[in-house]
């Protein structure tokens, strides 16, 4: 469900401590995911559903596991929202993708946290079973915990061709 997709980003997060007063009317401040959703909402990682709702209960879609999961890693530094979209053109139906959803379910490819259902299809309008939620959350923690990005190590010069060679040196054993 969305309430329990913010739960584990909240546990993520070490359970920070929150306001007590609920964005959404549809949370209530005594639920077990209040805690979650108010941090979220707070974050700017949700932002409910429309009519001041968040829908806690309701099974979760790809596009807003996408979503949520981007506005997090968006959130923690590791993503940014300009995001190239061109990677969604292979599937037949993009087209179906809510603007909202969009840059998420871009971004959630690129970094492979989803890939389609088939080689063709994303499957925009369904829901994320729990199987496909667990598998997007295994590659999103190695996006999340990746170490940041370094410099390439500088490689020695090579050696100039009129150096000499070191006669100090014992030979390459030749046997390996």
């Amino acid at each position: 469900t969305r309430a329990m997709l913010v739960t584990i980003l909240y546990s993520m997060e070490g359970k920070p401590a929150t306001g007590n007063v609920s964005p959404f009317s549809d949370v209530k401040n005594t639920a077990w995911y209040a805690s979650p959703i108010i941090w979220a909402a707070d974050k700017n990682i949700v932002g409910g559903i429309g009519d001041g709702k968040f829908a806690p209960n309701a099974l979760i879609t790809r596009p807003q596991v996408a979503a949520i999961m981007f506005k997090y890693a968006i959130y923690k530094g590791k993503a940014s929202d300009r995001v190239d979209q061109s990677s969604l053109s292979r599937y037949s139906d993009q087209k179906q993708i809510s603007d909202y959803a969009r840059p998420a379910m871009a971004w959630a490819v690129n970094v492979g946290l989803m890939s389609g259902v088939t080689s063709t299809t994303l499957q925009p309008q369904g829901t994320c079973p729990r199987a496909q939620c667990a598998t997007m959350m295994v590659n999103f923690d190695r996006v999340i915990n990746a170490p940041e990005p370094t410099a390439p190590p500088t490689q020695s010069p090579s050696p100039s061709p009129e150096a000499e060679p070191d006669e100090s040196a014992e030979p390459a054993n030749s046997d390996a």
